[in-house]
């Protein structure tokens, strides 16, 4: 039997339901708190738990320690509120995403992740309030990939592509998505009935080829969702997402703790073109050695720009 890992739980509900859950937990001896920021619309105390409904009609509960009565409260919600994410109505749902794709630094991740849908609501308990873009040491998303890859026992699977800066350099970065993600498909739909398998994909601007081998799936029965921010929706591209997080901050805290490339005690920081450290970092490296290492894609407009600069002055 899977172990429950509880993070915290949230729930998308509306007023209706909200105001439900409200009585709900009052009646259970939960006492009314006073709200903190203007999205709040209410906050309630029980058991040492906060429940907080926000104006976007997210429920937030915070979680001290695992307990019975916890889960018991959870479950009861769960059956006002139903799930956070999209149902899925298929067998098995398929879910696409990519980490690292904006980063000056280090391969862009394609990650594909086949989920049973038995296995929804157990990962819905691991993955449901995690934030994606919330800093955390490498130790956090460790013990989160490892909780996601227990399942793979249970007919979870997960194919993944790690495209190096290099190639980013080369060619198009759509262009490579595209190619990537019809191989991890191809993997994963192979041997596979169609007609019980939903894909959804995080929208980054798919092109013709990828497209028309979705089109093909779909007239054979595969159900084809390409969204947007479909991680915030989709149980199956948060869970791609995250394994992707986990192997993109693995190669960050490797680069990061390796002293090879530290200079003037600065890291390369967290690779955004907004990070300072970074552009300082990648300005001191320049000065210094007049290239930059295999990491850095060197094809990006601030990379270029740096080396002309420093050229001038030399």
């Amino acid at each position: 039997m899977i172990k429950r890992i509880l993070i915290g739980r949230k729930w998308f509900v509306n007023k209706k339901k909200a105001e439900k859950i409200k009585s709900l937990l009052i009646q259970k001896g939960g006492e009314e708190e006073k709200i903190n920021s203007p999205y709040e619309i209410w906050r309630i105390k029980l058991k040492d738990i906060i429940f907080t409904y926000y104006s976007t009609g997210t429920l937030y509960s915070t979680l001290t320690k695992e307990s019975k009565e916890v889960i018991d409260i959870w479950e009861e919600i769960n059956k006002i509120a139903g799930s956070f994410f999209v149902p899925l109505t298929k067998d098995f749902g398929i879910g696409l995403d990519e980490t690292n794709k904006g980063e000056v630094f280090g391969p862009l991740f394609l990650i594909g992740v086949l989920i049973p849908k038995a296995l929804f609501s157990s990962l819905e308990e691991i993955i449901n309030s995690i934030n994606i873009k919330k800093n955390h040491n490498l130790s956090y998303w460790q013990e989160i990939f490892k909780r996601i890859l227990s399942y793979k026992k249970d007919g979870l699977i997960f194919v993944g592509k790690k495209i190096p800066p290099l190639s980013i350099d080369k060619y198009k970065i759509n262009h490579l998505m595209d190619i990537g993600y019809l191989s991890i498909l191809k993997k994963l739909t192979d041997g596979k009935d169609l007609k019980n398998l939903r894909i959804t994909i995080d929208d980054y601007g798919v092109g013709k080829k990828l497209k028309n081998f979705l089109i093909d799936l779909a007239k054979k029965g595969v159900e084809i969702v390409v969204k947007r921010k479909a991680d915030e929706k989709y149980l199956e591209v948060k869970t791609a997402a995250l394994i992707g997080k986990f192997f993109k901050e693995t190669f960050f805290s490797q680069i990061r703790n390796n002293p090879e490339y530290q200079i003037e005690n600065l890291t390369i920081g967290s690779g955004n073109l907004n990070d300072k450290e970074t552009k300082e970092w990648l300005n001191k490296w320049y000065e210094k050695y007049k290239e930059f290492p295999w990491f850095v894609r060197k094809s990006y407009t601030l990379i270029q720009k740096i080396s002309e600069k420093k050229e001038k002055e030399y």
